[in-house]
């Protein structure tokens, strides 16, 4: 079940009129509730027998992207700040009006491989859309799509799905404003939370479990980005690689590999600086995989 621990072994010695502090520890291997009974027995001629009755919850292994992180949170559209929270200290909010396509995206990265349900928050409302559209993003594919109605379960956390996500791959989630049917005023965002159900410590390095069958350069992600990307790519078997990004006049900008890769997934990260360490302007850029008889590029863009 669990086992309850103090920091301090006894006995101790207090002085008259003082006063110690004692940590209580509580560890388990799985979500539970547990309960147990601290003793302190004392010299004390009045009360010389404390009982305190020990009650703790112990959660699955969680973590949470909120809006008030920049390292985890970013918008695209005319967001506002909204003092209503049900995560953090704050929440953002978009009108739905004249800003078809705006969106939110939350990212984690999972230190664990396993099945993570994925979860999100908003504060109490009954104004938001009831057709927002969510996109769970790893390894540069979508996962899932759905619909939600944010009015409904507003204030608690509602789960969107549970999936399968790697060890240090980011994972994206992104609420859209997609038009369509939709009553409301605003889109919402606050938090995501990745709660994890089964570890596994054998997820398969690809997507279906084996090698590609051929050279496959993933979009990136996130992508628009301000800060930093992350590139995947897939070889079917070894081989010499170049990743490098150039700008719109086909200039390049930063060589990012140039070595022999083994076969399977390879991830990239792109710090949006050029060889000489400085932070390249906002606009369009392209990255380009190549190698002896492979050559691939996709666009991205860089909004600072």
């Amino acid at each position: 079940m669990g086992l309850f621990q103090l920091s301090t072994a006894g006995p101790l010695t207090i002085p008259p009129f003082s006063s110690d502090t004692l940590a209580v520890a509580f560890e388990s291997d799985r979500a539970v509730m547990a309960t147990d009974t601290l003793v302190i027995a004392s010299d004390d001629p009045v009360q010389p027998r404390h009982v305190l009755p020990l009650t703790v919850e112990a959660s699955a292994f969680f973590i949470t992207a909120d809006n008030d992180d920049p390292v985890s949170y970013f918008e695209y559209g005319v967001w506002f700040n909204s003092s209503v929270e049900a995560s953090g200290a704050s929440s953002r909010y978009i009108s739905l009006s004249g800003h078809l396509g705006a969106w939110a995206q939350f990212m984690a990265t999972p230190p664990r491989s396993g099945t993570y349900a994925i979860s999100i928050i908003l504060p109490k409302t009954e104004n938001a859309t009831n057709h927002a559209l969510y996109k769970i993003l790893a390894r540069g594919q979508t996962l899932d799509s759905l619909y939600i109605d944010q009015n409904a379960g507003s204030g608690g956390w509602v789960e969107l799905g549970r999936y399968d996500l790697m060890a240090g791959r980011p994972v994206l989630v992104q609420v859209i404003h997609a038009g369509g049917q939709t009553a409301g005023a605003v889109l919402r965002a606050d938090a995501v939370r990745f709660i994890l159900q089964g570890e596994s410590t054998g997820l398969a390095r690809t997507e279906s479990g084996v090698l590609p069958g051929e050279v496959r350069l993933l979009p990136n992600y996130p992508n628009p980005f301000n800060a930093s990307t992350t590139i995947c790519y897939s070889l079917p078997a070894a081989a010499g690689v170049h990743l490098e990004i150039y700008d719109l006049q086909g200039r390049r900008v930063r060589t990012l590999s140039r070595e022999i890769r083994m076969a399977g997934e390879h991830t990239v990260t792109w710090d949006g600086c050029d060889e000489a360490g400085r932070v390249v302007a906002s606009g369009l850029y392209f990255y380009k995989l190549s190698g002896e008889d492979f050559s691939l590029s996709r666009r991205m863009f860089l909004v600072r």
